[in-house]
């Protein structure tokens, strides 16, 4: 599949559920529109989206459910550590994702 473009997305979203007002300074720039952008935006950082396509994870997360995109993702992501690595000044850095009881 393929993410989908920004101002197809405003103009969906626009036709779909029209403001009451126009907004003053032009469109794209009103709260609603705005936070489709960032909502977008953040979608890329996080990897759901990435160069215009769904990553292989949300393609599976939509089809398929949760455990088999957390398949795909487990090869992806360190193993959980049991300890801490305490350095010279006495501050404690974890190389890694913590498991719970530590």
């Amino acid at each position: 599949g393929t993410a989908p473009d920004p101002e197809t997305l405003l103009r969906r979203l626009r036709w779909e559920r029209p403001l009451r007002g126009s907004s003053p300074s032009g469109e794209g720039t009103d709260l609603r529109s705005r936070l489709a952008l960032w909502t977008l935006n953040e979608a890329e950082l996080l990897g759901i989206t990435g160069r215009g396509a769904l990553a292989s994870q949300s393609r599976a997360l939509l089809d398929e459910g949760e455990e088999t995109a957390a398949a795909f993702l487990a090869p992806l992501l360190p193993e959980p550590l049991d300890h801490v690595l305490l350095q010279a000044d006495l501050t404690a850095v974890a190389p890694g994702p913590l498991e719970r009881p530590l």
